[in-house]
């Protein structure tokens, strides 16, 4: 930016009205000796006698690529008779124009210290005025290819040696919404969608890659293969950790408030449901990529409630990492999550965890937690291709049978004693393709049929005494079972289902197969036969 002000700090002291027609190539070679890496051009020049000149068409190129730096449409400078005694040049007006800010200007600047000699200028400009010079920011975190916004703004009593400092200390703010990142391979996918994006910054500030402030709102990531090439793209493309690639940016206070993750992109995608936030100080950010590794995304402490599933749960605050962990340099997304309390139906688990882990295949998970005096533990595993099969295990130690039997069905049976079982399931989409597992106690316990009192109460008092007392005691002999060992397994294919359950005791053993055929009724229907061997 300095560069488009150097037209009047190093000319105006050698300008004279006989030199007037001189003035635009005295500048090209003090701007041109002040910055090597850049050529001036200048174009028709104007004379308004007694104290103007507009120069128009001025053009500040890059040696190296040719590219043009900044173009200003036109500059008026009005001076005064005595000009050269007092130094001061009555205003400056520029008008019109673009100047790109990246990592071109960046590196322009970063060897030119503060000018040929170091001097500053005696130069006062009365007033300085900049109106419709349009910014176009560059390389900015990869947000979008071009972020454009128009600088109005002026000065007055300036000293002309600090007007690149003026003008580049200038606080700016730009606000954008509904900001959309396309998929590198598919341009019909959506990466990343931001409600919201407003930068704070100054153009000081920019030259050297440096953000004052960036605040995200409602940020949503669609989580699905796309999301990881971009991410992994992005990387390699602005990353300033790779050899040979240019810096990051330095963001002082980066926010990002209502974040969202998304399972696929387009018709077909839903919304998870969770939400995140992050802040932090002097971030280093290549592009949002960078969020992998140099900021933690939040997830905050709440109470869900997804009545058409029947599930409730509280949770405390958890987070996501990108690249986690990063010793590994893995391109994946990492949430994690502690669960206070969670109850599906009757069935409830405390003190719980989620780990999920998401990446360019699909989905994977883990989770823990408190099951009723006991610890249960289990994972899941999903491609993201909606036709592709998916997994789900379980299994638990020290579940406490008689707090788990009072919750399953607790009118019509009770056992106790510690559980220790594990189960797993094959599903496609919603259908499940299978489920098996079993299960077995971890020390002596105690099996009650509580149904078969309803039919030792309705024994009639009119039957002979020994009828009586026979029944009883067949139904009691049923109804109480002391086992030392109890064990089990269970499978479920193809709408139909087998349990198996064996005792053994002091008194014998039981053994029961529950069966399930689904086309029996348009409900389905259990089947239940039991046999007692003494």
């Amino acid at each position: 930016m300095a560069a488009a002000f150097l037209l009047v700090t190093l000319a105006l002291p050698a300008a004279g009205f006989t030199l007037w027609e001189r003035l635009p190539a005295l500048a090209a070679r003090s701007i041109e000796k002040y910055l090597p890496g850049i050529r001036v051009h200048f174009g028709p020049t104007t004379i308004h006698f007694p104290g103007a000149l507009d120069v128009r068409d001025i053009r500040l190129d890059s040696r190296i690529t040719g590219r043009t730096l900044l173009a200003v449409d036109r500059i008026r400078i009005a001076l005064s008779l005595d000009v050269l005694t007092r130094k001061r040049v009555e205003a400056i007006t520029i008008t019109g124009g673009e100047l790109h800010v990246g990592a071109e200007l960046q590196a322009l600047f970063s060897g030119s210290g503060t000018g040929p000699s170091g001097k500053t200028s005696p130069w006062v400009a009365g007033m300085l005025k900049i109106d419709s010079l349009d910014i176009i920011l560059e390389d900015t975190l990869g947000l979008a290819p071009d972020v454009l916004f128009t600088l109005n703004t002026s000065f007055t009593n300036l000293p002309l040696g600090e007007t690149a400092d003026a003008i580049g200390g200038e606080s700016q703010r730009v606000e954008m919404t509904d900001l959309e990142i396309r998929s590198p391979y598919d341009p019909l996918t959506q990466v990343i969608h931001l409600k919201g994006l407003a930068c704070e910054f100054t153009l000081a500030g920019l030259a050297a890659r440096e953000i004052a402030a960036i605040t995200i709102t409602t940020p949503s990531f669609f989580l699905g293969p796309d999301l990881f090439w971009y991410m992994d793209q992005a990387q390699q493309r602005f990353g300033g950790d790779a050899e040979g690639s240019g810096p990051g940016w330095v963001v002082k206070r980066f926010t990002l408030v209502d974040g969202r993750l998304v399972l696929g992109s387009g018709s077909g995608s839903r919304g998870l449901p969770l939400t995140f936030r992050a802040s932090a100080e002097d971030a280093s950010l290549a592009n949002l990529a960078s969020l992998r590794g140099s900021v933690g995304l939040e997830i905050p402490a709440r109470d869900y409630h997804f009545p058409n599933y029947q599930i409730e749960l509280a949770t405390q605050s958890g987070e996501l990492r990108f690249a986690y962990p990063p010793e590994l340099e893995q391109n994946n997304l990492v949430g994690t999550i502690r669960i206070d309390d969670i109850r599906w139906r009757q069935y409830r688990a405390s003190n719980a965890w989620l780990s999920v882990t998401f990446d360019s295949e699909g989905i994977n998970g883990l989770f823990g937690g408190e099951t009723y005096q006991g610890y249960s533990k289990g994972g899941f595993s999903f491609f993201f291709n909606p036709e592709a099969p998916w997994i789900g295990w379980i299994g638990g130690k020290g579940v406490d049978l008689q707090s788990l039997t009072n919750v399953i069905s607790p009118e019509n049976f009770r056992m106790t004693g510690p559980l220790e079982f594990s189960a797993q399931v094959d599903a496609r989409k919603a259908e499940i393709l299978r489920l098996k597992g079993d299960f077995h106690t971890q020390a002596p316990g105690t099996l009650t049929i509580r149904k078969l009192d309803d039919l030792l109460s309705k024994i009639p008092p009119s039957w002979p005494g020994l009828k009586r007392d026979s029944t009883r005691i067949a139904l009691e002999t049923l109804r109480d079972f002391e086992y030392a060992k109890c064990k089990g397994e269970f499978w479920f294919v193809d709408s139909q289902g087998i349990l198996n359950l064996a005792l053994e005791g002091p008194r014998g053993s039981r053994a029961f197969e529950v069966v399930l055929h689904e086309g029996d009724s348009p409900a389905g229907r259990w089947k239940q036969k039991a046999s007692i061997r003494p």
